[in-house]
């Protein structure tokens, strides 16, 4: 597979990277038949790089004080192998190169030296078995290396010197080497052979797990790692895998004997030995820093664990150089603690070296030190109150990362023999310790831990662990997720930061406070097609200079939007908002029409985000986003065993709690967009804080939360009286304002009916030609019931919609501007006591005749009279206001009788008397 296409290679191969003059294109290599595959990155006159393919090779490792001296031992071994030296008696054509891989070891006079070559494809698939136990198959996954090719003579130190000028050479041009213990020499001719040979020095530069802890601990923007020449492409680097289903069993006939060295090296006693490569182990000197993953799949816990792990070390000090193994604890789930909805299996990560033998765990992420998740109570029981320090363990190779079900195959072999031995070990989970840098390709060691279980308890409540090992829908998925460096790389852009990498295209993200300019388009409309373009050709006008600054602006990205669903089959309606750059956040261009509003979202923005590709095209909404809307779902849902929640009405409305994001400009086919889902815990702490004092004293009073963006000029100040528990009294302040009407049964009834004439009005439509500007808050609905015997009486056309809107504290020395509009009219009120419930997010109709039917039973049983049988509805949220984020209280007006001394509580105008006497006549 091709990963960068040849032109943008050459492209990148500026200043003295070329393709053409250089030492790769004019280098005549001595491989023939079968070679190993790869593609040519860039490369220089010193220097290439290359990406060669996953592969399976064979390897054996010698040590001696003699490069040349390995190679013949290591070389003889591997001839063997191919002659027939295996289980099958099955030949072999060699393949070039033969890899010799070096480790330096200062201060040491020996090397070790892994002599290796690739295995042919016809038997790649089932490659035969090594009769010989020091020559092991290994599955080298695909890699990058810088390449130096030097043809003259090379036994002896020159192999080594050519790699130490090497290393210079790429230290020189700036080339940052994560791990310079290891080098190849790729040999095209033995390197005994006394004449001229053809070959190379390899440096490994970068494979997909070393990118990837890149990716997640935001190293990549330094360039740690990329190859010089490719940094200047910000196109993520794309990795392909061997289907696992190729990969055979790597097991181990025989263990190396030296696998750590050094001080940091974890200490142990051996207890007992089952066999050649199975050990009773107690650790004697064994520290490690744990991390639970937030996730139900190996590859995307793996990869969640870089950055707390890091962070861990450096709040412990901890240097990355005493760290020997990185272990990581599969654990299966136990249904009766965390529930059957959730993950197959927990995984717990660790970085493990010499220590106080205590295992000492990071118990999730946190936020400002605050955790952010649970521990799932299966992994809080694992070992009880104890630390377990003895374990059983099986060697294995390969690259643990790219091979899981050769930790399926050990695993299962590990505990089956354990069983038939009549061992005690703690079966529910397994451990995996991988002990070599990815430098080292190939003879790797890695090992699978079970617990021992010294006291062989009960085991009836553990569950029996199952040996496949979850993988996300991505680890062999070809198609990355989508990249939007490119498309947003401006300063134009809605910034999100990253608070969390749950894996498989799912994070948990953050925005500050923003402002946004929105429409929602009007009915009509019968497909979401059709109603995203009427809520888009409001925002074009607006950003193309309709505005009263006759502003023109560039759009931002993304484009925000959520269908709003309909029963009737032409109802849809689609809400679009577009963020505003930094440079109109203090002073928007005002809109023209009430069609565009200014919406500001005070809190900061927690959502749960996943990319695709796709558009808002009708189909797409309809058919694929719910696609991705329920695998998202199905995600968050696993999920909830570590406390990821969000709200249940997702799943239920499908679409007007779900964000959708495109960065691309509109009438694209196709497009770069994300999904969000509200963060459920920080719209719970929102909510709860917008609900009711804490205190039932009436003594004790306070007003009712306003958004940050309500200023006291804008909004009324409504205190509340007295807390009963199920509802409150508040008072309403004097206040001057305007009103409309509409009948229920007439055709257009929603809200924006009767906002439109109330922002013409507050725009100069009115007879004093007054451009009042925004109107203050809370905005009232009053909606007229009908009651008989205490329960509603349905009256079709009767019943009436009647939405207040205060005016501007600076009106309350001035006459009220006469409206135009035959609907409106004027109001003037000295204050009034209403009894109030709070409802959160959506709301309709029928919650408004369900509270008000329970207020009213819950007023008679406290002998509390009301004035007159109409609800009133008022919020304090703008229009546009996430329908999640929206508070709504719901309410009756208190019957002036019951206040004690108390003056009237409303001074109508007179055309307002008029219009409440027509109601009550009617």
């Amino acid at each position: 597979m091709v990963f960068y296409k040849k032109t943008t290679c050459q492209q990148l191969c500026l200043e003295s990277f070329h393709v053409d003059d250089s030492v790769e294109a004019n280098r005549p290599l001595s491989c023939h038949g079968e070679c190993p595959e790869y593609e040519l990155l860039c490369s220089s006159p010193e220097y290439a790089v290359r990406r060669y393919k996953s592969g399976l090779w064979v390897s054996t490792s010698v040590r001696s004080p003699s490069i040349t001296k390995a190679n013949l031992i290591g070389g003889q071994r591997l001839y063997r192998y191919l002659k027939g030296d295996n289980h099958e008696k099955i030949r072999m054509a060699p393949i070039t190169p033969l890899v010799l891989q070096v480790r330096m070891s200062p201060g040491d006079t020996t090397r070790e030296v892994t002599v290796s070559m690739m295995i042919p494809k016809d038997v790649a698939s089932n490659p035969p078995k090594p009769t010989d136990p020091k020559v092991v198959i290994d599955l080298v996954p695909e890699t990058i290396v810088y390449v130096k090719s030097f043809p003259r003579q090379s036994a002896g130190f020159v192999p080594e010197r050519e790699a130490g000028k090497f290393l210079q050479t790429l230290a020189d041009r700036e080339e940052l080497i994560e791990h310079e213990s290891y080098f190849h020499i790729a040999q095209y001719d033995s390197l005994s052979s006394g004449r001229e040979s053809q070959n190379e020095i390899w440096i490994f530069a970068i494979n997909e797990v070393t990118y990837r802890m890149l990716q997640v601990t935001n190293g990549l923007g330094s360039g740690r790692g990329i190859p010089r020449c490719l940094r200047r492409d910000n196109m993520p680097l794309r990795w392909s895998k061997m289907n696992p289903a190729n990969v055979p069993v790597l097991t181990r006939d025989r263990c190396p004997l030296s696998f750590c060295q050094g001080s940091h090296c974890p200490k142990y006693e051996i207890l007992e030995r089952v066999g050649d490569t199975i050990e009773k182990r107690h650790y004697t000197d064994l520290q490690a820093i744990g991390y639970v993953a937030t996730s139900c799949q190996y590859d995307t816990a793996v990869d969640q664990s870089y950055m707390p792990l890091w962070q861990r070390m450096n709040d412990t000090g901890i240097s990355p150089a005493d760290v020997q193994a990185f272990v990581t604890t599969i654990v299966q789930s136990r249904k009766d603690l965390d529930g059957k909805k959730g993950c197959e299996k927990f995984f717990v990560l660790y970085y493990a070296m010499s220590g106080t033998a205590k295992v000492s765990s990071v118990v999730t992420a946190s936020d400002n030190g605050r955790p952010m998740f649970k521990i799932p109570k299966t992994i809080q029981t694992l070992h009880g109150p104890k630390d377990v320090t003895t374990f059983y363990t099986k060697c294995f190779g390969g690259n643990v990362f790219y091979d899981p079900h050769s930790i399926s195959d050990n695993g299962k072999l590990l505990l089956d023999t354990m069983k038939n031995a009549g061992k005690c070990v703690l079966g529910d989970h397994i451990s995996i310790a991988e002990y070599d840098p990815q430098s080292r390709l190939f003879d790797r060691y890695n090992e699978i831990m079970v617990d021992s279980d010294e006291t062989c308890g009960d085991h009836v409540d553990r569950p029996v662990f199952s040996y496949d090992i979850p993988l996300s829908s991505s680890y062999l998925d070809l198609m990355e997720v989508p990249d939007v460096t490119e498309l947003c790389n401006t300063t134009d852009c809605a910034r999100f930061s990253v608070k969390m990498m749950f894996g498989d295209n799912l994070r948990l993200v953050s925005q500050d406070p923003a402002k946004f300019v929105c429409t929602e388009s009007t009915p009509p409309s019968c497909t979401y097609y059709e109603a995203y373009h009427k809520a888009l050709h409001p925002i074009l006008s607006y950003i193309n200079g309709k505005n009263k600054d006759g502003i023109r602006m560039n759009m931002t990205k993304p484009l925000f939007g959520h269908v709003v669903p309909s029963d009737k089959p032409c109802g849809k309606s689609f809400v679009l908002c577009m963020y505003l750059s930094e440079k109109y956040f203090n002073s928007p261009p005002q809109p023209l029409t009430d069609s565009v509003r200014i919406s500001y979202d005070e809190n900061e923005f927690v959502a749960y985000e996943k990319s695709f590709v796709g558009n808002f095209e009708s189909a797409l909404i309809d058919v694929r986003v719910r696609e991705r809307i329920d695998e998202m779902l199905v995600q968050l849902d696993g999920l909830e065993p570590f406390g990821v929640k969000y709200n249940p009405k997702v799943a239920q409305l499908a679409f007007p709690l779900v964000w959708l994001a495109a960065y691309s400009d509109p009438g694209k086919e196709e497009t770069v967009m994300k999904m969000f889902v509200r963060d459920d815990q920080n719209i719970k702490n929102k909510t709860q804080r917008q609900v009711t004092p804490s205190s039932n004293d009436s003594s004790a009073e306070g007003h009712l939360p306003t958004p940050t963006s309500c200023h006291s000029q804008e909004c009324l100040p409504v205190r509340v009286v007295k807390d009963y528990g199920k509802f409150l009294e508040v008072y309403f302040p004097k206040v001057k304002g305007v009103y409309t009407q509409q009948n229920v049964c007439e055709s257009g009834t929603s809200g924006r009916l009767l906002l439109q004439p109330i922002h013409r009005y507050f725009q100069g439509y009115n007879k004093d030609r007054d451009e009042i500007g925004e109107f203050s808050y809370p905005v009232s609905l009053r909606y007229r019931l009908f009651f008989e015997h205490g329960e509603e009486v349905e009256n079709g056309c009767n019943a009436v919609y009647e939405m207040n809107v205060a005016l501007p504290a600076r009106y309350a020395d001035r006459d009220i501007p006469e409206p135009i509009a035959e609907k409106m009219k004027t109001f003037e009120r000295n204050g009034t006591y209403m009894y109030v419930v709070p409802v959160s997010g959506i709301y309709s109709l029928e919650t408004i005749k369900d509270k008000t039917y329970h207020l009213l039973v819950d007023l008679t049983q406290e002998n509390l009279a009301i004035e007159r049988y109409y609800s009133v509805i008022f919020t304090y949220d703008p229009p546009f206001t996430d329908i999640e984020d929206r508070m709504t209280y719901i309410g009756l007006v208190k019957d002036p009788q019951n206040e004690d001394g108390s003056d009237s509580q409303e001074v109508a105008t007179s055309k307002e008397k008029e219009q409440v006497t027509q109601q009550e006549d009617e």
